[in-house]
């Protein structure tokens, strides 16, 4: 293998800087993917491995939503009206939340991602304007003897020590925001039901009294 998963302890890098709290102490680590050795454009540095199944038997895993993000819908397409699995109403995709490999260590490009709306108003993209972090990997799909396959490859020349940095994509930051959004709406109603529960013991201990 040309990559290897390292841990992240560039104080600049968008990742280390996520796992910061509010007196700027590191919670948890961080890691990314990174070239041990050059590689060329268009190299392929391994498939996106997991567990590929139909998306109706997907079961959510409320405490492990944003770890599902990182499914990849397959598209198996060899014709206009179906796909490799003969439905094309069928959705199929690999799951690594339980099996995967080091491609899931492949980091988004993106420098700063909003997850509050307020800050972006009248504009659609979730993600602001990334400066120095260059796309060098994407995940393509190819059809091998008659069944998708996802690989991660390089789509510029990466130089060793490298991060690979490929593009998660709009749609997951909208959702990550989205879960981010639920979490902390779930989290405040669990406080105020708190609240009113010791309200409520409160004021019969008075009545008790």
């Amino acid at each position: 293998r040309r990559v290897e998963v390292g841990e992240i302890v560039d104080v600049n890098n968008p990742c280390y800087k996520a796992s910061l709290d509010k007196n700027g102490k590191c919670t948890e680590k961080q890691y990314g993917l990174f070239a041990k050795e050059n590689m060329p454009a268009q190299y392929i540095i391994g498939e996106y491995a997991g567990v590929v199944r139909r998306d109706c038997d997907k079961s959510i895993n409320w405490e492990r939503e944003i770890a599902q993000l990182s499914e990849m819908d397959l598209i198996g397409t060899v014709g206009e009206e179906k796909n490799v699995w003969g439905d094309s109403y069928e959705g199929m995709c690999v799951d690594p939340d339980i099996f995967h490999n080091e491609t899931i260590y492949a980091n988004d490009f993106r420098e700063r991602v909003s997850l509050e709306g307020e800050v972006l108003i009248g504009c659609e993209n979730v993600c602001l304007q990334q400066k120095n972090r260059v796309k060098n990997a994407a995940l393509v799909e190819f059809v091998i003897d008659g069944w998708p396959h996802v690989f991660l490859m390089t789509i510029l020349p990466v130089l060793k020590g490298q991060e690979i940095l490929t593009d998660y994509g709009e749609e997951y930051w909208q959702c990550f925001r989205n879960i981010i959004a639920r979490n902390k709406q779930i989290k405040h109603c669990r406080i105020v039901e708190k609240e009113k529960l010791e309200y409520l013991m409160k004021m019969k201990e008075q009545e008790m009294a």
